[in-house]
């Protein structure tokens, strides 16, 4: 089994090389990171189009740039199938309230804690795959129901 890819968007550097060096300690493969949500978006972009779409993307709440972690992170979620989760220093009502809207599949407070993100990331990574999986089934269950459909129709035409 593949080790669950992770993309870090964290503009603090210290805090983002200490996330990626644990993080590999565990086993997960960091596929990249990125200090604001501009240059996130271009490089989830690009390992799309090489079929190297990262799982989970840890997000920072508050970046510099033109767009915080809660807009990118919309951004990301309309056009990729990343698990996001969020990180932040604050706690506050609002964050949590424009947050909800994009479906986080989890909050690590800062200072972060390993062992709690850790089970967060494998949380993520599973509630993700159930997603995938159930989209599928429902393509296959629509595609089954439009043949089926189409079937009754030359029927009816038939005994017509």
């Amino acid at each position: 089994m593949n080790p669950i890819s992770i993309y870090i968007v964290e503009d603090e550097l210290l805090i983002s090389a200490n996330l990626k060096s644990q993080l590999q300690q565990f086993g997960y493969e960091i596929c990249g990171s990125s200090t604001r949500g501009e240059s996130c978006l271009e490089e989830i972009t690009n390992l799309s189009k090489q079929g190297k779409e990262p799982e989970i993307v840890l997000m920072d709440i508050h970046l510099r740039g033109d767009a915080d972690g809660i807009e990118t992170a919309k951004r990301i979620n309309e056009r990729f199938n990343c698990a996001i989760i969020f990180l932040t220093g604050q706690s506050s009502k609002e964050v949590y309230e424009r947050s909800f809207k994009i479906k986080p599949f989890g909050y690590l407070l800062k200072p972060i804690d390993m062992e709690q993100t850790k089970m967060t990331i494998e949380i993520a990574s599973y509630q993700r795959n159930i997603e995938i999986e159930n989209k599928l089934y429902q393509k296959d269950l629509e595609a089954l129901l439009e043949k089926r459909s189409q079937e009754n129709k030359e029927l009816i035409f038939m005994y017509q």
